[in-house]
């Protein structure tokens, strides 16, 4: 916690600072409209313990982050977009303050 150095109060922190944990979850009814049909909705998902886990998305699945993260998440999906075969979109979803990176594809 950081300390007010006006009035020595504790701060609560930003949302971005705060820790945030990311549940793979099924995507929204906004974002499944991205979606692909596919035969098998966990070709190549693999465990991913990294901050921002793409490749443990099945097909329709998604992880949310605050909306001040939407840049650096599209810029991440855009780079795995073109490193396999898998697709990602992000969606804003700007009524609960979030971002939503689903995989489509």
């Amino acid at each position: 916690m950081k300390i007010c150095p006006h009035c020595g109060k504790e701060l609560e922190p930003k949302v971005e600072e705060r820790t945030f944990d990311i549940q793979i979850i099924e995507c929204s009814p906004k974002a499944l409209e991205y979606v692909e049909k596919v035969e098998d909705i966990e070709s190549g998902v693999i465990e991913d313990k990294s901050k921002y886990p793409f490749n443990a998305l099945k097909v329709g699945y998604s992880f949310c982050y605050p909306l001040s993260k939407r840049g650096s998440l599209a810029s991440l999906s855009t780079i795995q977009n073109k490193k396999s075969e898998k697709k990602f979109k992000v969606i804003a979803h700007k009524e609960h303050g979030v971002c939503e990176v689903v995989r489509v594809k």
